[in-house]
């Protein structure tokens, strides 16, 4: 570690301007007019420190909540309204709700993450609430639009009257969500290991000082569908461009920013490889946190996607370092778990080891 003479960049705020009272009673209007508006938030909400504000707007309001990838744990996984997370490539059975609404307020959300076209293909109005204009086309009908700080915005809102809009979709769609994305956890003891059977042991051990890392590839979809944070902050998902082999670097700057926070990065094997020797940086800096591997041998996103395409799949199986070994030479601490049991003691253990970095080699079983 050495000094520097440069000065940091200056940081500028972002403005704390709000929409005009016209504009706010005239959404109000649309919305106290809809009879089952669906409540779409982004991860404008947490970047604006929103989170308690749009709390207030969906407990008064009364209807279903979805968040994208960016934004879980605005809502506690037991919350009545929370529909979970939408922005999927396939099954993505929270669309249903959005397809039986008559009006989508959409507060926050970036459509880096998802486009309007894969999401709203029914073309159902939207009352826009974010910091910057709306990106409008067919897809996206704003009917109105309220342009301005979030966090400032929101009470305004709330302020105007919004009147209870109680409504559920039809046909259980909250029971079979649950059930699709194995958010609802069943018996695991003494099996081997899937991602989701880790995810749930993740859910179950996580504290309200955990945050978790996760990288890009097919556990990502597992971790938007099946994993409940506690909060909001507590999950890092790199998603739109979706940068593959972010999570060890991501778990470096994570602890820099939140040394008293415990850290774990969840990533597969090929991500892991993409950047094993930010170790010697983590080791160098002085940082300590938990590594996930998820040891299947393959590029498992690459081979679904070609299999369904092509029927076979090429160029992405290959062959593994031992990690554990890899990671001592490190100077990391290393553990391998071929069961549920063993992996949760192993993540247990590690997240009490202060000051030291904690790699486990989990060896994932595919469906």
């Amino acid at each position: 570690m050495e000094n520097v003479t440069s000065k940091p960049l200056a940081i500028t705020e972002l403005p704390k301007g709000v929409p005009g009272s016209e504009a706010l009673q005239l959404a109000t209007v649309d919305l106290n007019n809809s009879q089952r508006p669906f409540i779409i938030v982004g991860n404008g909400v947490i970047r604006q420190d929103a989170v308690m504000e749009v709390q207030a707007l969906i407990e008064q309001l009364g209807a279903p909540v979805a968040t994208s990838f960016m934004a879980k744990g605005v809502l506690p996984k037991d919350h009545p309204q929370n529909f979970y997370t939408f922005g999927f490539m396939e099954k993505d059975y929270v669309l249903r709700g959005f397809e039986e609404a008559d009006l989508l307020l959409v507060i926050g959300f970036d459509q880096v993450e998802k486009l309007p076209s894969e999401w709203n293909k029914k073309k159902v109005p939207v009352i826009h609430l974010a910091a910057t204009a709306a990106e409008v086309d067919e897809f996206y009908p704003v009917k109105k639009e309220l342009v301005g700080n979030l966090k400032e915005t929101l009470p305004l809102f709330l302020a105007n009257n919004v009147k209870p809009k109680p409504w559920l979709p039809s046909e259980r769609l909250k029971s079979r969500i649950e059930e699709s994305y194995s958010i609802v956890e069943k018996a695991t003891t003494g099996s081997a290991l899937t991602i989701e059977k880790i995810l749930h042991v993740l859910e179950k051990v996580q504290t309200e000082e955990t945050i978790v890392i996760s990288d890009v590839g097919s556990h990502k979809v597992a971790m938007a569908r099946t994993y409940q944070p506690r909060h909001a902050k507590q999950l890092i998902m790199s998603n739109g461009f979706a940068s593959m082999g972010i999570s060890i670097p991501g778990a470096i700057g994570g602890k820099l920013a939140a040394p008293d926070k415990t850290v774990i990065c969840i990533t597969g094997d090929g991500g892991a490889l993409m950047n094993f020797a930010e170790l010697e940086t983590a080791k160098r800096l002085g940082v300590s946190f938990v590594i996930i591997v998820l040891n299947d041998s393959m590029l498992k996103l690459e081979v679904d996607t070609m299999k369904k395409k092509f029927g076979d799949s090429f160029g992405v199986t290959f062959s593994n370092p031992d990690f554990v070994k890899l990671a001592e030479s490190f100077g990391v601490k290393g553990m391998e778990a071929a069961s549920v049991d063993e992996f949760e003691a192993m993540l247990t253990e590690a997240m009490n080891s202060k000051g030291e970095i904690v790699l486990i080699d989990t060896m994932v079983q595919n469906d």
